[in-house]
């Protein structure tokens, strides 16, 4: 079994859980995922099978989520996985969110929360906060493609935004940034991710309906379709030499990556450079 799989992981499990689940389902160690969802987060987790894990990096870096956010209160963790304390009984109206949030499109820079799993010195995040240490978060940049008020409720000022951003994005910093602008507070209260490495959650399987390898086998998503690179066949030649990890000869001009395949089945990865193509990563 070789491919990827999109799954809808629900609140309340790790991202870990859901690998350790198929793990026992398929009988196979070699299962990965890409891009962590927090406990609280639900959503699609894109799940690589087999040697599919070393082509996690390749999929598209372009993630979008639905976040629920409160307004007027604050907390450490910067959503309710913490203690939340007032912060202010400012009211703001739709307007006033939708000219702040004009702030966050772009290249921006952000600090990841203290309750995360970025690490400083060896140690996540999360582990200096629990032991009470402190330490200097540096800022990343990363990049909101869209951010848009969906709604939002001026009597509670509790409301929804929609974010599509590049991966590394903490959706929490941004609520948490959002509510420091709007002098009112902010915390995240519920996070559903709709689209990751080209995969979409009206496609995504319930990781609790995932009991058996039948389900697996009927959605399984090849390689090439979300990575789309150009494809060689080998000869047999060509096949003794790419098994070993050496270059072959280029078949026309290109650039980028190219799956190689023999008797229809993807072998290897290659690279073009210059009148040959390199071999990056073996299959079988």
């Amino acid at each position: 079994m070789f491919g990827f799989l999109n799954v809808y992981k629900p609140a309340g499990i790790t991202s870990h859980d859901v690998v350790n689940k198929l793990r026992r389902v398929l009988k196979i160690k070699k299962i990965g995922h890409a891009g962590t969802l927090d406990p609280l987060a639900q959503g699609v987790l894109p799940v690589a099978i087999s040697n599919a894990t070393r082509l996690i990096d390749f999929l598209s870096d372009e993630k979008e989520y639905i976040a629920d956010f409160q307004l007027g209160v604050c907390s450490k963790s910067y959503d309710t996985e913490s203690e939340i304390e007032f912060y202010s009984d400012k009211k703001v109206s739709n307007t006033d969110i939708s000219n702040i949030l004009e702030n966050f499109k772009g290249r921006i820079k952000q600090k990841p929360p203290i309750y995360s799993a970025v690490k400083v010195g060896g140690k996540k995040l999360y582990e200096l906060a629990r032991n009470g240490e402190t330490c200097d978060i540096q800022e990343r940049e990363v990049i909101i493609n869209k951010i848009i008020l969906e709604n939002f409720d001026e009597k509670n000022q509790k409301g929804k935004i929609v974010i599509n951003c590049s991966k590394g994005t903490y959706i929490r910093s941004i609520i948490n940034d959002m509510g420091l602008l709007l002098k009112t507070g902010a915390i995240m209260t519920g996070l559903t991710r709709i689209k990751s490495g080209g995969m979409y959650i009206d496609d995504s399987l319930n990781v609790n309906d995932i009991n058996e390898i039948s389900k697996v086998q009927k959605n399984i998503i090849s390689v090439t379709t979300l990575l789309n690179f150009p494809q060689i066949n080998l000869t047999e030649y060509e096949f003794n030499k790419v098994k070993n990890g050496n270059s072959i000869d280029a078949k026309g001009f290109y650039l980028g990556n190219v799956f190689l395949k023999h008797n229809n089945t993807i072998i290897a990865l290659g690279e073009f450079d210059k009148n040959l193509i390199k071999i990056k990563k073996v299959f079988i």
